[in-house]
């Protein structure tokens, strides 16, 4: 009996347990790639510092395509975060890209960035031409690897080549 208890308790957790995912939408023909990314990523009150890897990552995923990328992190409450609009008066034809957290999960009495949102506009017109969100389970996924799921969306969707 004790054993079928411990059992249904373990299947409900791992039933329950959210599953990693990658979404995203884009404008149809915009380029993204041999473009400037100007990266802005903000931390957020629920989890200070929780981003802190999360610039690296960002940066080696885009170069990687050939999207050069700069990145710039907002601490929460910073008193001069850096802006989209303070962006936008110098990259050109190239793209502004404003990354967060959307989700945190606490493990062990620590908080972690489940789930993530980018919103990319293009320069010219500030106009957005890329969405992108993904979320990840706590033991076996890393930021990068989802990035990298992004990649390939971008790719299939034709803003990345």
């Amino acid at each position: 009996m004790k054993l079928g208890t411990v059992l249904l308790g373990v299947l409900l957790c791992v039933g329950c347990a959210v599953a990693p995912y990658v979404e995203s939408v884009t404008l149809p023909g915009y380029k993204l790639t041999g473009k400037h990314l100007f990266v802005i990523v903000n931390e957020t009150g629920e989890l200070p510092e929780g981003l802190k890897d999360c610039p690296n990552s960002i940066k080696d995923v885009f170069d990687s395509v050939g999207v050069p990328t700069q990145v710039y992190y907002n601490e929460y409450l910073a008193l001069q975060p850096v802006t989209p609009d303070s962006l936008f008066l110098q990259c050109g034809d190239g793209a502004v890209m404003v990354f967060g957290a959307t989700g945190v999960t606490t493990y062990d009495d620590v908080k972690k960035p489940t789930s993530y949102a980018a919103t990319i506009y293009r320069c010219e017109d500030r106009k957005v031409v890329w969405r992108f969100e993904f979320s990840k389970d706590m033991l076996y996924n890393t930021e990068k690897v989802l990035l990298q799921q992004v990649i390939e969306q971008g790719k299939s969707q034709g803003i990345l080549e």
